[in-house]
């Protein structure tokens, strides 16, 4: 019996291990094409990318979605927020040439890196109390429950974790896909890597 094939989804066997990783730790690669030259995608990315500030106000010009820089071929950037939140991915990727015709923009979105050592800093903190709890001798105070709540605390953490910084992969997604006219690169168009 065949199996229908989704184009949108790679096939079993182009799975990397990228794509689990993403499941246990906040990154997310991304892989698209634009009919754009390269000169093109870069200056859209110029025009949307403004110089990184330390400190910004609310009611500062907001010209530009993002912040960061464009070097050369490649560019490393982030959302522009005017609230608190940490999980807003830093955007790494190259523009190239494409074999027929347009662009190819190849790239990664990762935590912050003191937001992702915090996340390790929790993780292991829990990690360490459900260890001790399980441990220790049982007693009125500690029970197998402080071990369950514990590790519930872990999980309850990771899955905000990895929902926030996916609902924000997903509007950096969306903007680099409307602005330079992209949209996600299938296998038979990029090759097997």
């Amino acid at each position: 019996m065949s199996e229908e094939l989704n184009p949108f989804e790679p096939p079993k066997a182009l799975k990397t291990r990228a794509d689990t990783r993403s499941l246990l730790f906040p990154y997310e690669r991304f892989d698209f094409l634009s009919d754009l030259p390269p000169g093109e995608v870069l200056e859209e990315l110029e025009d949307a990318i403004e110089p990184f500030r330390w400190f910004r106000f609310f009611w500062s010009s907001k010209k530009a979605p993002f912040e960061g820089k464009v070097t050369g071929s490649s560019f490393a950037c982030q959302r522009i927020v005017t609230t608190r939140n940490g999980f807003v991915p830093r955007v790494r990727g190259v523009v190239e040439p494409h074999a027929r015709g347009g662009s190819r923009i190849r790239g990664s979105m990762t935590l912050q890196p003191r937001i992702a050592l915090v996340l390790v800093g929790w993780t292991f903190a829990l990690l360490f109390g459900a260890y001790r709890f399980a441990t220790d001798p049982p007693s009125e105070t500690r029970s197998v429950s402080s071990v369950l709540v514990t590790l519930g605390m872990l999980l309850f953490f990771w899955i905000i974790a990895i929902y926030s910084f996916r609902s924000e992969t997903r509007k950096a997604r969306h903007f680099l896909v409307a602005r330079l006219e992209a949209r996600p690169a299938l296998p038979a168009e990029v090759g097997f890597e």
